[in-house]
């Protein structure tokens, strides 16, 4: 094997590691439901800022995660907008909080 198929396999064992290896979905932390307006917001998040490398409406070509599947919680998600994870750059600073609730809430919605 040759190193660029070492990073490819080291690549995808971490993001397994990360995102985890199951499909189900965990709730979002927030007590709150999720509103139609906070849904849009996450949308716009998403379509201006992770559309060009997780594919429309989180619908992964397979060469980055597939957000629909993203299933390590809130926590996990907003620590890994902060200090990202190869090849994904750090996002701290990036968002507001409302900003970042919102990409959290289309994030965790399934599609809905």
């Amino acid at each position: 094997m040759n190193v660029s198929a070492y990073s490819i396999v080291a690549l995808c064992a971490g993001a397994l590691f990360y995102f985890g290896a199951t499909s189900h979905w965990v709730e979002a932390s927030s007590a709150e439901p999720q509103s139609a307006e906070q849904l849009a917001q996450g949308q716009r998040v998403y379509d201006d800022n992770c559309q060009v490398c997780h594919g429309r409406s989180r619908i992964s070509d397979g060469s980055t995660p597939d957000l629909r599947q993203f299933s390590r919680g809130e926590e996990a998600f907003r620590t890994m907008l902060a200090e990202g994870f190869y090849p994904m750059p750090s996002f701290e600073g990036e968002f507001s909080e409302d900003e970042i609730v919102a990409l959290w809430s289309y994030v965790s919605s399934a599609g809905e």
